[in-house]
């Protein structure tokens, strides 16, 4: 199939299209009836033009909210599930106004046929496209979701699938041009900076981190009943207790998704995440019993980050297998960085002087040769 036809999944939007627009929903072109792809006839590649743009997701779908122009996702959610009741709940006044509360926001609701309704959402990205940058960009995510998980279960929602294709972000600082929906992964420079957009360190106030996907999540209204369920849906295919048959606590099943992701993603990616290999150990313990509640693992995490050097943690991230010249150009960078900051707050340097100064200090206090192993030191753990 081409991308001068629509997929099975693209055939139920587009018909859906004049529900859609009655609710004041509008989908692009591709999804419109009578859709005749742009280029056709112009001898030009379908990749410069908007409508060659597939649906990366069959149950979500870009659509613009026509009464304020408002780019938004729509995702179809069977009416058998909980799905709706759950966001429903997470964002009544009382809940949304919670700053902790990072559940995605629920804009409108739809009820459609008898077999979907649909949630309005904003546009979100995945929490690691554009890729990190720097150690406090990974902090604030993980302190974020730590946050949000906490707020989940003390209202009685076990998230049950909280792994990375549901863990998203609004991503609108980064991009003060904007960004098409189905953009793709954005790619780092060989610097290891984004190209052409904000790091979210420049923007790190603006970053929104939030749960996604409430398809298989539960809602304890009590309690104190008993808090279990079965079922062995999700994508974390690690989880050990996952069951059709044996209950298991669905709250200590999120620990270890959340932990997992954290391991998987960041820590076992970048090498100077590793002072926060014990958060993750513990969240991914096999004995459920054995693993810290939310708040047990958001303390922890902050003790964690408490220990450690302040400049560290402001270092680019180091991917365990970049090469040697990639890896000083980011340790340069980021000497670069911490004297211009410094710099520019007590003495107000000219930015033109922020390079020269950190490589004559850098080659001056400890010689071309050792400028790499002085810059581990910065690594190091307090005592």
């Amino acid at each position: 199939m081409t991308d001068e036809e629509l997929n099975p999944q693209e055939i139920f939007w587009r018909d859906l299209y004049p529900f859609l627009l009655d609710h004041g929903y509008q989908l692009r072109p591709r999804f419109r009836p009578g859709w005749i792809p742009s280029w056709r006839g112009t001898n030009k590649s379908s990749m410069f033009f908007e409508d060659s743009h597939v649906l990366p997701h069959p149950k979500t779908i870009d659509a613009v909210r026509l009464s304020d122009n408002k780019e938004v996702f729509i995702k179809r959610v069977e009416k058998a599930s909980s799905e709706v009741d759950i966001n429903i709940y997470l964002n009544n006044p009382s809940l949304r106004s919670d700053p902790s509360n990072h559940a995605v926001p629920v804009l409108d609701i739809l009820i459609g046929n008898d077999t979907y309704d649909f949630l309005v959402m904003p546009v979100l990205r995945f929490f690691n496209d554009p890729p990190f940058v720097f150690v406090d960009e990974v902090l604030d995510f993980i302190q974020q979701t730590l946050e949000g998980l906490v707020f989940l279960h003390r209202v009685g929602v076990a998230h049950r699938d909280c792994s990375d294709l549901n863990l998203m972000f609004d991503a609108t600082a980064l991009f003060p041009t904007g960004f098409h929906p189905s953009e793709q992964q954005v790619e780092r420079s060989g610097y290891g900076l984004i190209r052409n957009i904000l790091n979210r360190s420049d923007v790190l106030s603006a970053m929104r981190y939030y749960f996604t996907d409430f398809g298989i999540s539960t809602y304890f209204k009590d309690a104190s009943q008993p808090r279990l369920v079965t079922g062995n849906h999700g994508q974390d295919t690690e989880l050990p207790e996952l069951s059709d048959t044996v209950p298991y606590d669905p709250f200590q099943s999120d620990i270890f998704i959340l932990g997992n992701v954290y391991k998987t993603c960041l820590i076992d990616v970048y090498s100077n995440l590793s002072f926060l290999e014990p958060l993750s150990h513990e969240m991914t313990k096999p004995a459920p019993r054995s693993r810290p509640t939310a708040e047990e693992s958001l303390a922890a995490f902050h003790d964690i980050v408490q220990e450690q050097n302040r400049i560290s943690l402001r270092w680019m991230l180091l991917e365990s297998n970049i090469t040697r010249s990639v890896r000083l150009k980011r340790h340069l960078h980021s000497m670069r960085r911490e004297i211009s900051r410094f710099a520019k707050r007590i003495f107000g340097f000219p930015t033109g002087l922020i390079l020269l100064a950190s490589v004559t200090v850098a080659s001056f206090v400890y010689g071309p040769r050792n400028i790499i192993s002085r810059i581990s030191d910065t690594f190091r753990r307090r005592p």
